[in-house]
């Protein structure tokens, strides 16, 4: 990889990681005894204005509790606003929110298979700076089955995606690729 290259993976990264936020979530789960149990869980999101962030409807179902955690350690209540199970998109407003920047979002109907692709999130529960992975572009208009139907459409990337950073695939695909 040449010194240009990784300094402008070094310049996006330090451009978008004030826009991508962890989600903590908490669920109520009823218990073999019949008593409600939090259980909590963790995403990744971006902001796309002051007060709104995008994430991932499989992220934030059935959340009785939102809270949302900048990279600088900022706390702030998520209200969520709406969801698309089909899309796996669900829309999230916080007020209040300091030192946030929102990203620019890009047109997906213009990538290409083979360009490069950066992932910026929370993986595995961790705080604190994002964690960044790269990839590219494998296929466009892949089609998959889950629980609530069909999503088609989609772009597939081979940027690690760990657990806990549902989420970052809008920022990966949506606002982020070069060649």
């Amino acid at each position: 990889m040449s010194k240009d290259v990784e300094s402008r993976i070094i310049d996006i990264v330090n451009e978008m990681r004030s826009s991508v936020v962890s989600i903590i979530t908490t669920r109520l789960m009823v218990d073999e005894w019949l008593n409600a149990t939090p259980v909590r869980g963790i995403g990744t999101g971006f902001f796309i204005d002051n007060k709104h962030i995008v994430t991932a409807n499989h992220v934030v179902h059935d959340a009785a509790e939102l809270v949302i955690v900048t990279p600088e350690g900022d706390e702030y209540e998520g209200e969520l606003l709406g969801r698309d199970p089909e899309f796996d998109a669900a829309l999230i407003r916080v007020e209040g929110a300091r030192s946030v920047r929102s990203v620019k979002l890009g047109d997906s109907d213009k990538l290409k298979v083979g360009q490069m692709v950066i992932a910026i999130g929370y993986p595995l529960g961790l705080l604190g700076e994002p964690t960044v992975t790269l990839g590219v572009i494998s296929a466009i208009g892949r089609s998959i089955n889950t629980p609530v139907g069909v999503l088609e459409g989609l772009i597939q990337t081979d940027a690690a995606i760990n657990p806990g950073n549902s989420g970052v695939h809008y920022l990966t695909l949506m606002v982020r690729s070069w060649a």
